[in-house]
């Protein structure tokens, strides 16, 4: 995808997004109307994601065919865990109980994302006598130490008290600690890849992408997490664009190309000799 055909598939990204968060706001909707609305978008937008991922790695081999078929499966569970709560937020008499198999669907998505950008980021940029095993390695480790200092200190400032309130059992306890746990890591990984590695320039469009879309993403799960804290019984509109843009940026990064110098071949059909 070249630079014209992207900037055009980012504006038509932020109309959408736009227009999902006015028909939301707008008093013309009523609130039913409303979630039916916002839910619709996130799974649409989930589910675009994940068949963008999964074609698109039809094309490649290598690496980048292995970060997006990972992509591809963790956006399918996270899709799947949107439609849950959409049923259960539209057609559903009882609320969504805590642990549940949208949880399951949710937590699939940063799971896979782990070792996505891990391969594509030993798959780009690799120092002279390494390898992209040891690479992705030493990248884990560093984001460990980081993700452990942040949780302890957002443990002990505001996190703590957020598990508490929406955890009165083991089950829900483990549930409510892996989304903040599984947030931060992705951010930490996406800051790492952006700060530490010499990227080439024909992946940067693509790490942006892909490292943009879990932030979103991760960001609504944080302001959804306050919300929740703070006895809110639901997300304004505008809170919820990450979870519409986050999976359309990541579409995009699947579709944004690569360069076959380094690794990431792209499939073509064979050429046809002519018989004299």
């Amino acid at each position: 995808m070249t630079t014209k055909p992207l900037g055009s598939a980012l504006g038509w990204l932020v109309g959408f997004v736009a227009v999902v968060i006015a028909l939301d706001s707008t008093p013309l909707l009523s609130k039913d109307a409303a979630i039916v609305v916002d839910d619709s978008a996130q799974l649409a937008a989930g589910v675009a994601a994940a068949v963008a991922c999964w074609w698109t790695a039809r094309r490649h081999t290598g690496t980048q065919r292995r970060w997006r078929l990972l992509m591809a499966v963790g956006m399918a569970g996270w899709s799947v865990g949107q439609a849950i709560w959409s049923w259960y937020q539209i057609f559903a008499d009882t609320p969504l109980p805590c642990p549940s198999l949208a949880d399951v669907g949710y937590l699939t998505m940063p799971v896979l994302a782990l070792p996505a950008l891990l391969s594509l980021g030993s798959g780009v940029s690799r120092q002279p006598g390494t390898g992209a095993r040891h690479g992705s390695t030493v990248y884990l480790l560093d984001s460990v130490v980081v993700v452990g200092s942040l949780f302890v200190i957002t443990w002990a400032t505001s996190l703590g008290t957020v598990v508490h309130t929406v955890a009165p059992t083991a089950p829900a306890f483990v549930t409510a600690v892996a989304y903040p746990a599984t947030d931060l890591v992705l951010v930490v990984i996406v800051g790492l890849l952006a700060v530490t590695r010499r990227v080439p320039e024909q992946y940067r469009t693509q790490l942006a992408l892909l490292g943009s879309g879990l932030i979103a993403i991760s960001v609504s799960d944080s302001i959804f997490a306050y919300i929740i804290s703070s006895g809110g019984e639901e997300m304004p509109p505008a809170t919820n664009v990450g979870f519409i843009a986050g999976p359309l940026l990541i579409a995009l990064a699947a579709r944004t190309g690569a360069d076959m110098r380094h690794g990431a071949h792209v499939r073509r059909p064979p050429h046809r000799t002519e018989i004299a």
